[in-house]
């Protein structure tokens, strides 16, 4: 299998002991490291657990890359996700013809991850990672998101303005089937069912991470519980 991104860097080991705000990090082992992700993270941060980190020469001590449950490599730094959609785009793995046009594009208030073209029309990206697991299910988001609520209010506006939209969202669990997590974000969960509605499309893919290299597996059923449920 030909691994779609690959993070480059020396790896350090330490271990979760609280979260000092939204982007900083305490290690058991003292260090204060940047965490760049937005999500709460509550079910994979708890203390104790392996975190793996990337040295930094500036700013904080370092950086958290990813983290450990089990067997499972889970990334948990967002700032990855568009190098690796990009190469899933590139490589055709989201079962549409799409071509890359533009990346983070301008709409009025907002920023939409990537501009593509499909079938000579203006196809509109945006992407989101995924990193709750309950069960078999992965569900997005792990905390209340405005952003994203917003995101897909615009894509359902875009489609109704004629032009194509999207949502991927990139699974970095081993699930069955995605979700949106009505219990987490009531506003996020509706205006994704809008969205659908409209006609835009969702693509959870799920990917396979060694600590390393990132493997696509490919999409993943979408089951829709709360009011909506399917």
């Amino acid at each position: 299998m030909e691994s779609i991104f690959r993070i480059e860097g020396e790896f350090e080991s330490y271990h979760f002991k609280n979260r000092l705000n939204r982007f900083a990090v305490e290690t058991e082992e003292g260090k204060i490291c940047h965490l760049h992700d937005p999500g709460r993270l509550e079910e994979l941060l708890i203390p104790g657990r392996e975190i793996y980190a990337i040295r930094k020469y500036k700013g904080l001590e370092c950086e958290i890359i990813y983290t450990k449950v089990e067997d499972e490599f889970i990334l948990i730094n967002s700032k990855y996700h568009n190098s690796i959609a990009k190469n899933i785009i590139e490589k055709g793995l989201l079962g549409k013809n799409f071509k890359l046009k533009k990346s983070e594009i301008k709409l009025n208030d907002m920023r939409i991850d990537f501009l593509l073209d499909f079938n000579e029309k203006d196809y509109y990206l945006e992407v989101k990672g995924c990193t709750l697991l309950d069960g078999e299910f992965a569900k997005f988001p792990d905390a209340p998101t405005r952003r994203g609520t917003h995101h897909l209010k615009k894509l359902a506006e875009l489609r109704r303005d004629g032009y194509g939209a999207g949502v991927l969202f990139l699974v970095f669990r081993k699930a069955r089937y995605f979700m949106p997590n009505y219990e987490r974000d009531q506003d996020f969960y509706y205006a994704l069912i809008d969205a659908v509605r409209w006609g835009v499309d969702i693509f959870p893919l799920r990917l396979y991470f060694d600590g390393r290299r990132f493997f696509a597996l490919g999409l993943i059923e979408i089951k829709i519980d709360g009011p909506a449920g399917i």
